[in-house]
């Protein structure tokens, strides 16, 4: 908030202030999980190690973890703003493959961005779904619409518009 006012020449730390706390009471409020997340989490938590990979500041990304009580699900959590580069960046891959023991094909990826999360499964040679939904508009969207896959960028794997349809395509019907 404090970037924001400065850029518009109005800079206030009181006011930031005031806007960041009620900027995280609101996000806070409004974190919900889609219907179907904890049963395929817990589907998927029973047969396959989970690891959660995510950008952003450690502090929000760990709130949204618990608010969202879906820590138990996953072996390892790997944050950016923890571990000081995030997605696309090949080191987050390999220290993902390192933390859970699998490699290349081994790995599936599952994310809503194509940049951060098709680019980064593809560059690793893992498999990877590309999960649609109206709803996933990007925070740096100018247009208010899902982020669309480049024209000529590689095609991902599976996209998908529910976390269930991972099920049967895991053989977990």
């Amino acid at each position: 908030m404090r970037r924001v006012l400065e850029r518009a020449g109005s800079y206030d730390e009181d006011l930031a202030e005031r806007l960041s706390h009620t900027y995280y009471v609101e996000r806070h409020a409004a974190l919900e999980l889609f219907p179907e997340v904890p049963e395929v989490l817990e589907r998927l938590h029973k047969n396959y190690k989970l690891g959660l990979i995510t950008n952003g500041p450690a502090d929000i990304q760990r709130q949204e973890i618990e608010t969202l009580h879906i820590g138990k699900y996953f072996d390892y959590v790997l944050i950016e703003g923890e571990i000081g580069v995030g997605k696309p960046d090949p080191i987050v891959t390999r220290l993902a493959e390192e933390l859970s023991g699998f490699k290349g094909e081994e790995v599936l990826f599952v994310g809503n961005s194509y940049k951060h999360d098709v680019i980064t499964a593809q560059n690793a040679n893992w498999r990877h779904a590309w999960v649609r939904r109206p709803s996933d508009v990007p925070p740096t969207s100018k247009t208010g619409v899902p982020e669309p896959k480049p024209e000529g960028g590689p095609e991902p794997e599976l996209t998908i518009t529910d976390l269930r349809e991972l099920l049967p395509a895991l053989g977990l019907e």
